[in-house]
């Protein structure tokens, strides 16, 4: 969406696509693609700086807790 938003009035996706390069249009669909990467990316960067700010949190929380304890999930089974 951000690609065909930079396109200047009147050119069209399929037109700028399909045109000749070194033309007007070729040059616009480059400038246009390259604008629409870019906010593509800072749109994905914002993920795992979400998670990393989350994870950390759960660090530190379990932390505050005492850390990692090891769990025993079954005692002695022997016959009765």
């Amino acid at each position: 969406a951000v690609t065909a938003q930079s396109l200047p009035a009147g050119v069209t996706v399929e037109a700028a696509k399909a045109a000749a390069p070194g033309t007007p249009e070729a040059a616009s669909w480059v400038a246009a693609q390259a604008k629409g990467g870019a906010a593509g990316l800072e749109m994905l960067v914002a993920l795992p700086i979400i998670l990393l700010v989350i994870f950390t949190a759960i660090y530190l929380y379990d932390k505050a807790r005492g850390g990692y304890k090891q769990e025993v999930l079954v005692q002695d089974q022997t016959p009765a």
